[in-house]
């Protein structure tokens, strides 16, 4: 029996079977305190996602309501995750060889962001200071409008 030769059409297919298989990188935004997070202006959960492009992807958090509330001790931050494209642009005909090579040996490109809501800075001037203010305001021009008449 003579040995049996691989015919094209099963190679491609093969190959086709194992490259249809392959995932690309993903973004994990790790938050366990309950904000609203927003990827790239778009309301978005805490999670894995896949990543729908190489460059820098954006994501912002607003702090979350207290007993339906406003929770001012926090304020919105922002951060931002690069991701670099696994080769240079201007090897195009070879990129995407040179992609499977690099994640057959070092593996898949994941990132995770770690999203945390900023304190908000403590206001300089106290209570007291900005109801003084307004009264001492409030009262110069009550004295403006007494004496006008």
């Amino acid at each position: 029996m003579a040995p049996q030769i691989l015919r094209p059409e099963a190679l491609l297919s093969g190959l086709f079977c194992a490259l249809a298989a392959c995932t690309g990188p993903s973004l994990r935004l790790d938050e366990q305190s309950g904000h609203p997070l927003f990827l790239d202006g778009r309301a978005a959960a805490a999670g894995e996602r896949p990543y729908r492009y190489y460059g820098t992807t954006v994501w912002d958090a607003l702090p979350r309501d207290v007993d339906g509330r406003a929770d001012w001790s926090n304020r919105p931050t922002r951060g931002m995750v690069a991701v670099p494209p696994p080769a240079p642009l201007w090897l195009f005909p070879f990129d995407l060889p040179i992609e499977l090579i690099v994640r057959a040996l070092s593996g898949r490109p994941d990132q995770t962001a770690a999203v945390r809501v900023d304190a908000a800075a403590p206001d300089p001037r106290g209570e007291d200071e900005i109801v003084n203010v307004e009264l001492a305001g409030l009262a110069a021009r009550a004295r403006a409008a007494r004496a006008s008449r």
